[in-house]
């Protein structure tokens, strides 16, 4: 289990600790993140800095494919032992404390649309193309969350 606090001053120190950890711990078959936002962030993106220290597990998920830099991966059945599994709960402040009054369904929104992102982040760290690992994000976003755009960030919209 790994607890991933981001702040933009402790980034350096997260990427090589998460760069070592994953040369280190080569038969990592679950990988468990929690992470905690102090910061509001523009986008939700794949391509985020803070992100960036998380994807350094994407070794991990298939050892070949990840030296030739392919992200596609292998069905489950001609997997190699690498990582399985990656978990990312995220958390940010945003849901806490930004809640509007006759909008009952903007809380449901914002914690489903937060989940889909730590999800999309699990899906990257195992090595999914980042199309494939955002399509549910996108997909909540732009339809059954759609009447709730006005209150998200707009920046997500391109996400």
């Amino acid at each position: 289990m790994l607890h991933a606090e981001v702040t933009n001053a402790m980034f350096t120190f997260r990427q090589r600790a998460c760069e070592a950890a994953s040369k280190k711990l080569t038969g990592l078959r679950e990988l468990e993140v929690f992470i905690e936002l102090h910061h509001v962030f523009r986008k939700v993106s794949l391509r985020e800095k803070w992100i960036t220290p998380l994807l350094q597990f994407r070794r991990l998920a298939s050892p070949r494919k990840a030296a030739r830099r392919t992200v596609e991966p292998p069905p489950l059945g001609q997997r190699q032992p690498g990582l399985e599994i990656a978990k990312v709960k995220f958390q940010h402040l945003y849901i806490e404390y930004a809640s509007y009054a006759g909008l009952q369904g903007l809380d449901r929104a914002k914690r489903e649309l937060y989940l889909l992102f730590g999800q999309a982040i699990s899906l990257a760290i195992t090595g999914a193309t980042e199309e494939a690992a955002m399509s549910g994000f996108r997909e909540a976003y732009a339809g059954r969350h759609a009447q709730y755009q006005p209150y998200l960030p707009s920046s997500w919209a391109g996400s």
